[in-house]
């Protein structure tokens, strides 16, 4: 999981989730709600740019699970 307080975008460097791919989603900390991004490869540095725009209050946590897994949205 990755936080932003700002919603602003940001890189990451995957490979340290087992998996070929990963299963990636939005998870909107004011409400509880999942918005899946889909599946990603799981190499290389990806860059994510969370919902809306960038503003102080507008916090998004990226989740990302290893895909093969098939694990539920996050919040249920």
């Amino acid at each position: 999981m990755v936080y932003s307080y700002t919603g602003r975008p940001f890189e990451l460097r995957l490979g340290a989730i087992p998996g070929a791919s990963l299963q990636a989603w939005w998870y909107n900390p004011r409400d509880g709600h999942a918005d899946p991004i889909g599946a990603v490869p799981n190499t290389g540095v990806r860059r994510f740019v969370p919902p809306g725009q960038s503003a102080e209050g507008n916090d998004w946590v990226l989740v990302l699970d290893n895909a093969s897994k098939g694990f539920a949205p996050p919040g249920r």
